[in-house]
């Protein structure tokens, strides 16, 4: 059976309790769709590191299939209980969201999904415990190159944060502080490649 975006599209409606009342059913549906994740997952090669790409131009999105579609739950995002519509990831991350593209970088990097959560609201405190449980807590202020870390951004540490993923520096860069580096994260459903200062993130080493 040739696995389309259609069929997994109503897989992941069916496993939201705003379209479907049976939670059996639910279970199997999300079992289904995540699958088809796993089958899916190929590691593309990374883009050559040149002007353009340091300009967050042309930077690779990895993330797997279906979940970079602008199709692929493409209905309204419904937080209540009894009309929840999120779609979520293995790690319990809601996709196309910073959240699950984290999960996915992690998954991507190491093989594993990090620690499944309870729909946490992801605060600078929240963020740290996450990647804890699976065994990151290695908290750091310089970066290195060859390495990779996971930066959290938040103005408070009550509010809702962003995280990104740190992709490199300047070729010249061992070992930085305050030069721009470039990160990646989904912002508003959308793969985003940002030039950022090191200064302005909490940085967690992944590997």
């Amino acid at each position: 059976m040739k696995i389309t975006i259609e069929r997994v599209n109503k897989w992941a409606k069916m496993s939201c309790p705003r379209y479907c009342s049976s939670k059996t059913k639910r279970s199997l549906c999300k079992a289904l769709y995540l699958a088809a994740v796993e089958t899916s997952i190929k590691t593309p090669a990374q883009a050559e590191i040149t002007e353009e790409t340091l300009a967050g131009k042309y930077w690779c999105d990895s993330y797997p299939w279906p979940f970079y579609l602008p199709e692929f739950a493409n209905w309204p995002e419904h937080h209540s209980e009894k009309y929840y519509s999120l779609v979520t990831d293995h790690s319990g991350c809601i996709v196309k969201h910073d959240t699950s593209y984290i999960a996915w970088k992690i998954r991507e990097l190491t093989g594993s999904w990090p620690e499944k959560t309870d729909l946490i609201k992801f605060t600078y405190d929240d963020w740290i415990q996450f990647l804890a449980n699976s065994g990151y807590s290695e908290i750091r202020t310089a970066l290195k190159r060859g390495h990779k870390y996971v930066g959290i951004y938040t103005a408070s540490k009550q509010k809702r944060t962003i995280a990104v993923w740190y992709e490199v520096s300047k070729p010249d860069m061992d070992n930085h502080r305050d030069k721009p580096i470039i990160v990646t994260t989904y912002l508003n459903k959308e793969f985003k490649a940002l030039r950022v200062r090191p200064q302005d993130f909490t940085w967690v080493k992944i590997k």
